[in-house]
């Protein structure tokens, strides 16, 4: 896998310093710690992939739309977006207070795992010398304070993953019989999460 590739690496430029180096500085010695990150990763982007497919769908059945008016209105919607029109599809129809802190429980999770996954494909995070990844939009901003960095491990990934997992099978129920108890939506909304946003220039948060 990662340390194959490092070596076809090091075998072509592995007498040259400044190739070597930046071999070692863009994608580390490969060790199982280095690997255990990128297949967390693979697994987090893919199965976010799937949940965002979920999100769109729970949002179609909510607004009553049948195949193929929903997908041609609405298969463009953002997770950030779908999530604001759930929302206020439950004002409309006025849900219980347990169905609508049941749903925000999980959809202020899914904007959470939404930034990570934003966050992590369009800045990439880069391994430290500490063995942290960093996550930064540092070549991005034109003024310090806008500055924002996020230190990962391969923990708070795998904490992540798992809040991921959680949240899929959530919004898999909810398709399966949108029509829940109210003590199955007074359990939903007792959910807690290992994975927690981090503050600018801070470590990421877990609950362990």
């Amino acid at each position: 896998m990662i340390g194959l590739n490092f070596r076809k690496l090091m075998k072509v430029y592995g007498k040259d310093a400044a190739a070597r180096d930046a071999v070692m500085r863009l994608f580390g010695k490969p060790n199982k710690k280095v690997d255990q990150y990128y297949i967390l990763l693979g697994q987090f982007v893919n199965c976010y992939a799937f949940l965002e497919r979920d999100v769109q769908a729970v949002l179609w059945r909510l607004a009553k739309l049948e195949t193929p008016i929903s997908q041609s209105v609405l298969s463009g919607v953002r997770t950030e977006a779908a999530v604001a029109l759930i929302y206020r599809i439950a004002d409309a129809e006025r849900w219980s207070k347990c169905r609508k802190e049941a749903y925000k429980n999980i959809l202020d999770q899914i904007q959470v795992l939404n930034k990570l996954r934003n966050d992590l494909l369009h800045r990439g995070s880069e391994l430290q010398q500490d063995g942290t990844w960093l996550i930064t939009n540092l070549p991005f901003v034109h003024i310090p304070e806008r500055i924002t960095n996020i230190s990962m491990t391969v923990s708070d990934l795998k904490h992540a993953y798992n809040d991921l997992i959680i949240v899929r099978l959530v919004v898999s129920l909810i398709l399966d019989d949108e029509v829940h108890s109210e003590e199955w939506w007074n359990k939903s909304k007792l959910l807690s999460w290992s994975y927690k946003p981090a503050p600018q220039g801070r470590k990421a948060q877990t609950n362990r």
